[in-house]
């Protein structure tokens, strides 16, 4: 018997981990994989504070409804409205655009600025993952657009969370290789990594640190009690005090079994590496094009899209040629090539916010999901809260199970 079972082996799970062992518990990590892959291995590894307003707010809906409609926006229906997850979802959704964002922004910008200081302090022992504090450049090519994103900026500015608007010059300036920008916003606070290399070095740590790592190892069900709580896998069974659910959109079917549901679908996304002469000095957002271009260690990584509800793990060549195609758009040199397509699940609540805490029936059993697009930002952040959950503290209100019903 341990005190902490994780189940999962991403970015969530791996700093949970790591806090957790760091507070001298006994924890075990089961995936379903070998640690080498996962959704949070081909992201953008983007460390995004100017990115953190959640994704329902009243100026989104009918945006959003837009863009589900005509499937020509970042966030689009794998499967018909009317399926009673999907509708679920979806009726939660309106109802969260209907309420003001302004303090989930605030909270969630802090929570990304303290995940920026783990990741400072993990570099001084791990370097090796490519942290870098370059900032973040939104580049624009419509003055349509680029008015939309000074509203954006002035939005997260009230969180704090500073920003620059530059002319097409001085987009130029900064960037050489991009393509006729009308212009861009620049926020210097935001930083990246190398996702994989991360997961890896974290990995590490955590076995440093006595960690047990289980793959291949697929969780069959939960089963809590008074004073325990096991969890049965295909390969046994392990049991705990606590249990900690950081298995993102796999989340829903594995509390299943306890009678809960927790509000988080599948929201599909494509990356894949492209081939350029031109290497960006900094991540950037081609934001009419819903798309992030992040120079990595060796190659630079272009990811996009949101089909929620779809598990299919098959790359679809011609959303990866469309990436490409409008890449170009931005980028001098025209549309690249692109290599190694691959497609994650990001676990998406309705209203944006993670949902972190014990459930309410299941005193033993703590969920960590529904990150969306912000695993990699919030991830130390979320590890930090868990740790004081663990420790007997209640989850900011925000972030509660309870305040989602589950």
């Amino acid at each position: 018997m341990v005190d902490v079972v994780v189940v999962g082996g991403g970015v969530i799970g791996l700093t949970t981990a790591v806090e957790l062992a760091s507070a001298k518990l006994r924890v075990s990590v089961l995936d379903t994989r070998d640690f080498d892959h996962g959704t949070s291995h081909g992201n953008a590894g983007l460390l995004c504070p100017s990115y953190v307003t959640p994704i329902a707010s009243p100026r989104v809906l009918l945006t959003a409804l837009g863009w589900l409609i005509r499937g020509d926006g970042p966030f689009a229906l794998a499967r018909p409205p009317w399926k009673a997850d999907m509708a679920g979802w979806l009726a939660r959704f309106v109802v969260a655009c209907a309420s003001e964002g302004e303090i989930a922004t605030g909270f969630l910008a802090g929570l990304a600025r303290r995940s920026i200081e783990w990741y400072d302090d993990f570099a001084r022992n791990s370097p090796e993952f490519g942290l870098r504090r370059s900032g973040w450049l939104y580049v624009y090519k419509t003055r349509r657009g680029l008015n939309e994103g000074i509203r954006h900026a002035r939005a997260v500015g009230k969180a704090n969370v500073s920003s620059q608007i530059l002319s097409a010059r001085e987009a130029i300036d900064r960037e050489p290789g991009l393509r006729d920008p009308v212009g861009a916003i620049y926020y210097p606070g935001d930083a990246h990594l190398d996702p994989h290399s991360f997961v890896l070095a974290a990995g590490r740590r955590a076995r440093q640190l006595g960690v047990e790592m289980v793959g291949n190892s697929r969780v069959l069900c939960i089963r809590p009690s008074a004073d325990q709580v096991s969890v049965v896998t295909e390969n046994g069974e392990v049991t705990a005090s606590q249990v900690i659910l950081a298995s993102g959109a796999s989340t829903p079917t594995l509390v299943r079994n306890l009678g809960t549901k927790v509000p988080v679908l599948p929201a599909r996304g494509h990356s894949a590496s492209l081939f350029s002469d031109y290497i960006p000095r900094m991540p950037l957002l081609l934001a009419e094009a819903h798309l992030v271009v992040t120079p990595m260690a060796k190659h630079l990584r272009m990811t996009g899209g949101l089909e929620l509800g779809s598990f299919d793990a098959a790359p679809d060549p011609t959303k990866l040629d469309a990436m490409a195609r409008h890449a170009g758009e931005y980028l001098s040199g025209g549309a690249p090539s692109y290599y190694d397509g691959w497609v994650g699940f990001r676990p998406l609540t309705p209203s944006g916010l993670p949902i972190v805490g014990h459930l309410t029936r299941h005193r033993r059993v703590i969920v960590a999901c529904g990150h969306g697009t912000l695993g990699m930002t919030l991830a130390p952040a979320t590890a930090q809260v868990v740790r004081s959950i663990v420790h007997g503290e209640p989850p900011p209100f925000l972030l509660s199970p309870k305040r989602v019903g589950c």
